[in-house]
């Protein structure tokens, strides 16, 4: 009889655990879509619903530059946009990597999305590094320098 309660106990403990992180993808799966899908539309605002602090500092503010600066012409020609999930890869407990394929009327892409949960929730964590320096210009020494051609 304690074979079968111990039996019957692992394959609940199991079932709990299996089920227990198919939800948890299924939550980062369900944001990381939002993020894209509210990105790829140009909806940058409601894309911010679902992005960490880091990516509303850095990627959101360059994207709403970027949509003011290609105009409401371009946007209207590159939507509305399709976003399929291709791949997912948990790679640890808070940190997961959603691949996806954007279709739009002119192009077609794939992009990578890091997804990254903080206080238990799910956020897309797409951040532009932001240079800390000036770019330096190479000197006349430099391979580089030496191979751009001088027009006169």
């Amino acid at each position: 009889m304690k074979k079968h309660f111990s039996l019957i106990l692992c394959l609940f403990a199991l079932a709990l655990l299996l089920t227990g992180c198919n939800l948890n993808e299924r939550k980062a799966r369900k944001v990381g879509y939002n993020y894209a899908y509210a990105m790829a539309n140009y909806q940058v605002d409601k894309a911010a619903e679902y992005a960490t602090e880091e990516t509303k500092n850095t990627t959101l503010i360059m994207a709403k530059h970027l949509a003011k600066a290609v105009g409401e012409e371009y946007i209207k020609s590159d939507t509305p946009a399709k976003v399929e999930i291709v791949k997912y890869s948990q790679l640890d407990d808070t940190t997961a990597v959603i691949e996806f394929h954007k279709t739009t009327p002119i192009k077609n892409s794939y992009f990578p999305l890091l997804m990254r949960k903080r206080n238990g929730q799910w956020m897309a964590h797409d951040t532009i590094p932001v240079r800390q320096e000036e770019p330096q210009m190479p000197d006349s020494s430099s391979s580089m320098a030496r191979e751009l051609p001088v027009n006169l």
